[in-house]
C-alpha cells in the first residue's frame, strides 16, 4: 500500500511517502499565522505547503492522504456500563459528560467500541480538526484515506492485548532561523500512555519533559493502578537513551526502517506504515477517525441528503477519495460510516435483547439467588470491572461477599468456579451473565468461604 502521510506538531509540518521507491520525507516549518502548534489556522496556505512537499516527494498517482492526529485533538476514555441499567448509549453519553465536564459533545465526532464486558473505548475528535483535513483534501485535489490517532497505533504494534505503558518523544525540528538561544535545533513533546486490551486507558501530553522523579512517580502510579501485579516493562519511542531505575525494564520500540538516514523524527510515520500495511483492514475500522462521521439521512421534506457545512460536502467532489457523509441528527446518536460493517459497534447501536427471565423455568424456580454466596475477581485488568459486576449481581439479588484482583490479568474468558454442591445454580447465574463468554468448572473446594468464584475475563 502506498501511504502519503501528513503530521503537524509544534508548527512543524512533516510529509512522508512510502512506496516501492522506499521511504521519502519532507519537513517544513510554518509560521504562526498559518498554524498554531497542531492547529491549522490558514487552510489555503497550509494546503500549498502540503502540495509543495508532495510534489518534491513525487508519490505514485494512486497515493492518498493520511493524517496523523496529535493527542491534544482527540479524546480517549474507558467507559464502564451495564446493559441491564438502561439504554446503553444513554449510559455512555451520561458517563462521558460526567468525566469530561469541560467538553461539549456537540463539538465532537465521537463513537465507542466494546472491548470487554461492561467496558467501551470512547473516541472523539474535534469537528473543526477533521473538517480542516477534509478541506485540505478538497483544495489539494488529493483523496483522503484516513485520519488516525497515532497513540492508538501503539498497542496494536507492540505487545497487543496486554497492559502496557508507552513513553513517546514526539520530536519536532526547528529551522536554523528559529533555534533556541541554547542552540538546540530539536524540540518535542513527551507523551505517556497506558494501554489496556488494545485500547488507551490514559494518555498524557507534556510540553516540557518531566523530571526523572516526576516520571518515576507517574509510571509507578500507572503500573500499579488497581493491579495485583505491577507493570514493570516500559516501551519507549523517539529516545536514544532512557532510564527509570533498576525496577523497570526499558524496551525501545523497533520499527522496520527506523535506521534509515531520513527516518529520524518520522518514527510515528513508520509506525503507521507498519501497522496499516500489515493489516490494511484497519482503515475500515474505528481506528480511522473518518469512520466516526455519521451515515447520510434523507430529509423527508426535500428527499435530499442533509450535510453539516460545505466542507464535508465539497470533499465528495474529490475523485477516488474516501466517501464521507454527515447529518443533522441529535449529536448523541452517532453512527459509524465504514466500508465494512462495524466490528463491535453494532453491540452499542443495537443492544442485545435481555435474556428471558429464568424464574419461569421449573428447574430454577425454587432457587433463591440470595442463598448463593459469591467472590468476584478481576482477571481482565480493567479498573473497576469487578465492582461493576458486583453492583449488577447485588441488584439481581445475589449475595456477593467480596471482590478483588485475580493472580493474573490475562484471562480471555470469564470463569465460574462452583462448589459441586451449588452446581444447580449454574444455569441461573449464566443466564444473568449472558453478556460474558463463560467457562464453568465445579472444583471449588467445599471448605471455601463462598459458593462460587467468578474470575472476569476479557470477554
Amino acid at each position: 500500500m502506498s501511504n502519503l502521510l501528513v503530521s503537524l506538531n509544534e508548527n512543524i509540518l512533516k510529509v512522508s511517502f512510502y512506496g516501492i521507491q522506499g521511504f521519502k520525507t519532507k519537513t517544513l516549518e510554518l509560521s504562526k499565522d498559518i498554524v498554531n502548534d497542531s492547529t491549522i489556522l490558514d487552510s489555503k496556505t497550509f494546503t500549498q505547503a502540503v502540495v509543495q512537499a508532495v510534489q518534491e516527494l513525487s508519490p505514485s498517482k494512486d497515493a492518498k492522504l493520511n493524517f496523523l492526529v496529535e493527542p491534544e485533538n482527540i479524546i480517549l476514555k474507558f467507559i464502564l456500563v451495564n446493559k441491564r441499567d438502561g439504554d446503553l448509549e444513554e449510559q455512555i453519553i451520561n458517563e462521558i459528560k460526567t468525566k469530561l465536564k469541560d467538553v461539549n459533545l456537540d463539538e465532537l465526532y465521537f463513537s465507542y467500541i466494546k472491548i470487554a464486558p461492561f467496558v467501551y473505548q470512547f473516541m472523539g475528535i474535534k469537528k473543526d480538526v477533521i473538517d480542516k483535513y477534509l478541506e485540505i483534501s478538497n483544495l489539494s485535489n488529493i483523496p483522503v484515506q484516513s485520519v488516525v490517532s497515532w497513540v492508538m497505533l501503539l498497542p496494536k504494534y507492540e505487545n497487543p492485548g496486554a497492559s502496557s505503558i508507552f513513553i513517546v518523544r514526539n520530536t519536532a525540528f526547528a529551522s536554523e532561523e528559529t533555534q533556541t538561544l541554547a542552540g538546540d535545533l530539536e524540540r518535542g513533546k513527551q507523551i505517556i500512555a497506558l494501554s489496556e486490551l488494545n485500547g488507551i486507558y490514559f494518555v498524557g501530553e507534556y510540553t516540557k519533559e518531566t523530571t526523572s522523579n516526576e516520571l518515576q512517580t507517574l509510571v509507578h502510579d500507572l503500573s500499579i493502578y488497581r493491579r495485583e501485579v505491577p507493570i514493570n516493562e516500559i516501551y519507549t519511542l523517539g529516545y536514544e537513551h532512557f532510564d527509570l531505575g533498576a525496577q523497570y525494564k526499558i524496551t525501545p520500540v523497533q520499527i522496520p526502517g527506523q535506521e534509515a538516514e531520513n527516518s529520524k523524527g518520522y518514527e510515528l510515520h513508520l509506525l503507521f506504515n507498519e501497522v496499516v500495511n500489515t493489516n490494511p483492514s484497519l482503515i475500515s475500522t474505528q481506528l480511522n477517525l473518518l469512520n466516526l462521521l455519521p451515515l447520510p439521512v434523507v430529509d423527508n421534506k426535500s428527499k435530499s441528503l442533509v450535510a453539516i457545512g460545505g466542507v464535508v460536502a465539497a470533499v465528495l467532489l474529490v475523485g477516488g477519495g474516501f466517501l464521507l457523509f454527515t447529518h443533522l441528527k441529535k449529536p448523541e446518536t452517532k453512527q459509524v460510516a465504514t466500508n465494512n460493517p462495524p466490528v463491535v459497534l453494532s453491540d452499542s447501536v443495537n443492544p442485545t435483547k435481555a435474556p428471558e427471565s429464568t424464574e419461569s423455568s421449573p428447574s430454577v424456580a425454587k432457587l433463591s439467588k440470595g442463598d448463593l454466596s459469591i467472590r468476584i475477581e478481576n482477571g481482565a485488568g480493567i479498573p473497576g470491572i469487578a465492582g461493576k459486576l458486583k453492583e449488577k449481581l447485588d441488584g439481581l439479588g445475589y449475595n456477593v461477599l467480596e471482590i478483588g484482583n485475580a493472580s493474573s490479568t490475562d484471562h480471555p474468558t470469564t470463569l465460574l468456579k462452583f462448589k459441586a454442591s451449588k452446581a444447580k445454580y449454574e444455569p441461573l447465574l449464566k443466564a444473568d451473565m449472558s453478556d460474558h463468554t463463560i467457562t464453568v468448572t465445579e472444583d471449588l473446594p467445599e471448605t471455601a468461604n463462598y459458593d462460587v468464584l467468578i474470575t472476569i475475563g476479557a470477554k
